[in-house]
């Protein structure tokens, strides 16, 4: 494997010493945020996002190219199929473990895009282990709909634990799937190299608790799936009960694919063979991210360092366009998520982090702070938690301002660690993705979260300044991270340490802190 030679092992600016936390003299924190920005850009995009349709999917319509300001009504199957021991899988999140799992990863978007041109259902994206598509032809049978999702599900069920035996690699990895139906809201992002569509309501989220839930590896239906294939698949406990191999087969047998497992097989085998582990070669983005092309990003151009990882999520999103549905708000809603992500994303980059994907109603970002060889751990902390907090706030902004968006709350998780980010599939349908621990750690943490909290790992926990170990508590979890309140535990560990070590007088704005050894 070919690699740049400052990635041939994780480098990190150490900020642990002897010596007490010194903070940088008379500097400014890089960024000062405040109300007023976030209301100004709040009331310009809810106009700017005025004119959102929502219409009924009732034709032909390429969900890849909708515009920004539609949204259809689908009534549709979702899956989800997942890899729940990804923690085993990446190991000790070294450079071969990150391109094992890449590799899979890559094959198995290569040879879902084969069967996705040979049967109805539509990539809707990769997040991370989890691969989620759609069925939602034929638009008059609901049962046909969720029986072709069964079968696709299985060949590609079966194409991943074919290929443990054909890598000698991961030969532990588990598979489970996540089906559910019903009617959820298309949209689409709005960013260059980015425009894959998004599903928002019940469905979705279901099938991907159902995979989350599940005990075993396995095919799990939701009850809406099973009611539309009739009493046989019934469950008064759905996510307890995979179906059986007879089920799986009646369904298999009345979906009629175009495509069968030989022909799945032989892909896999194929892909294998013409993307060897050699094919990801590993290189490091010179912080800030912000300015970051992710266009470029690709298995011979991955991307490997020490850095946060973000989850943002919109608490009680997914009943709040439910209801949105089912009272003709659906407009309404999607104008919210919009205006919602977009803030979320200005005060990432503000801070000089990168939005990696939107998963659903959730932002995935990335923030890292050093030089072209390290990460400085501390400062990329420190900035990570204060964008945390600065997001709280402005979300708090957005409550405000935007009535329709007063029932909503903002979970958010953070982790430190060395993660792998690059665009996996074929060319011209590649997927963002990141992993690693940090990432897996990250987004558990935000979705341990209620609504007004925030949460960090134990690997940042351990590598920010006191400061935050303070803020967080020992649960590392706390609702008091706004931007405001640890402005102010900035400020007055400054005075503090600008009277014990003679650093010049204190500033009333926040400063980043800096670790040094005397």
């Amino acid at each position: 494997m070919t690699r740049n030679a400052s990635s041939t092992r994780m480098q990190v600016e150490s900020s642990r010493c002897d010596a007490p936390l010194r903070l940088s003299e008379g500097k400014r924190y890089d960024v000062n945020w405040n109300a007023n920005t976030t209301r100004e850009r709040v009331k310009k995009s809810w106009n700017a996002f005025g004119g959102v349709q929502v219409k009924p999917l009732v034709r032909e319509v390429s969900l890849d190219n909708l515009p920004l300001e539609i949204a259809y009504e689908v009534d549709g199957v979702h899956v989800y199929l997942d890899l729940p021991n990804a923690l085993t899988l990446l190991g000790d999140d070294g450079e071969r473990a990150h391109a094992r799992l890449l590799r899979f990863l890559h094959i198995l978007m290569r040879v879902a895009h084969l069967v996705f041109q040979r049967t109805d259902a539509v990539k809707v994206d990769l997040q991370s282990t989890r691969l989620h598509f759609v069925i939602f032809r034929p638009y008059d049978s609901a049962a046909a709909r969720v029986r072709a999702a069964v079968a696709i599900a299985a060949l590609l069920r079966d194409a991943l634990l074919a290929g443990n035996a054909l890598h000698g690699e991961l030969s532990d990895a588990r598979v489970v799937v996540g089906i559910e139906s019903g009617k959820a809201l298309a949209v689409r992002n709005g960013t260059r190299g980015d425009r894959e569509p998004l599903f928002l309501g019940n469905p979705a989220n279901h099938a991907a608790k159902l995979t989350g839930t599940a005990k075993s590896a396995g095919i799990y239906l939701g009850t809406v799936a099973r009611s539309a294939l009739g009493p046989a698949f019934a469950s008064a406990n759905p996510s307890a009960n995979p179906l059986s191999a007879a089920q799986i087969e009646a369904c298999s047998k009345e979906a009629k694919l175009a495509v069968t497992r030989e022909t799945v097989s032989r892909a896999w085998d194929e892909e294998r063979k013409d993307h060897p582990i050699s094919t990801f070669e590993f290189s490091r983005i010179t912080p800030p991210l912000s300015g970051f092309d992710l266009d470029r990003l690709s298995p011979s151009n991955t991307k490997r360092q020490e850095l946060v990882v973000m989850y943002g999520d919109i608490d009680g999103f997914t009943k709040y366009v439910s209801d949105a549905i089912a009272t003709g708000r659906g407009a309404t809603a999607v104008r919210v998520l919009h205006l919602i992500r977009k803030e979320l994303r200005d005060v990432l980059n503000d801070f000089g982090g990168r939005k990696l994907r939107y998963i659903g109603d959730c932002i995935q970002g990335l923030i890292a702070n050093g030089t072209a060889f390290t990460t400085d751990a501390e400062s990329s902390v420190l900035d990570a938690v204060m964008c945390a907090s600065a997001m709280r706030s402005a979300f708090s902004v957005i409550r405000t301002e935007v009535p329709d968006a007063s029932s909503l709350g903002l979970q958010i998780g953070l982790e430190l660690g060395p993660v792998a980010v690059t665009r996996l599939g074929v060319q011209g349908s590649r997927d963002r993705c990141v992993i690693g621990t940090a990432s897996t750690h990250a987004e558990r943490a935000q979705a341990d979260c209620k609504g007004n909290e925030t949460a960090i790992g134990i690997a940042a926990y351990g590598a920010g300044p006191q400061l935050l170990r303070d803020a967080f508590g020992p649960t590392r979890k706390s609702t008091e991270i706004d931007f405001d309140r640890l402005a102010a535990r900035l400020d007055r560990a400054r005075s503090s340490s600008a009277a014990r070590y003679g650093a010049g007088p204190s500033i009333p704005n926040a400063v980043r802190p800096r670790a040094y050894c005397e």
